[in-house]
């Protein structure tokens, strides 16, 4: 619930969904006026069902689109192209969907070297050890088999504030970006 939440202070009018019902619990907690949380199995048939067709200016994801990729436990994975129909039926003619994923690289690589000159050892890529990310390419196809292109994509870096936090991981994350936002828009 944190983005929701911080677009509602924001004054949008915002619906956060998860299909955990903790967190859930967890972001209303916290919500301010114009923000809204729901538990929705995303990615199964139905689960938005309740969201009408057309009424999102903009979609929103954050570390969500890599458990359709790799399953988070045992059980059924959710359905991708399911969860993708979906965004695609809310969003509004010429909506956004964003997504800000794990970086497919560097999500899992060693930190090494000194802590204002870091660098990594690439352990996987195209052949996962781990799994835990998409490659591009694969992400990618699955976008465009669900309907969506991409328009930009950008490596986040962290905020400079950072820094005084860690800066270990500040000058890593500098260097190898841990996470990428895609900005999609629905094919004609």
């Amino acid at each position: 619930g944190y983005f929701t939440n911080a677009m509602a202070r924001l004054g949008a009018s915002v619906t956060g969904l998860d299909p955990n019902p903790a967190y859930i619990e967890l972001a209303r907690a916290q919500a301010p006026p114009g923000a809204t949380f729901e538990v929705a199995a995303l990615g199964t048939p139905g689960a938005l069902d309740g969201v009408p067709d057309g009424s999102a200016d903009y979609v929103f994801m954050s570390d969500a689109l890599l458990f359709y990729f790799v399953p988070p436990g045992p059980g059924p994975a959710p359905d991708l192209g399911v969860l993708l129909e979906d965004v695609r039926r809310i969003l509004r003619p010429r909506g956004t969907f964003v997504s800000v994923e794990p970086h497919y690289v560097f999500w899992l690589q060693p930190w090494l070297g000194d802590v204002e000159a870091p660098y990594t050892v690439l352990t996987e890529y195209s052949r996962k050890t781990f799994g835990v990310t998409p490659t591009p390419g694969e992400l990618v196809r699955a976008l465009a088999r669900g309907g969506f292109g991409v328009v930009w994509m950008e490596e986040l870096a962290p905020d400079p504030a950072f820094e005084e936090v860690d800066p270990r991981a500040f000058h890593f994350a500098r260097q190898f970006p841990l996470w990428q936002l895609y900005e999609l828009r629905a094919l004609a």
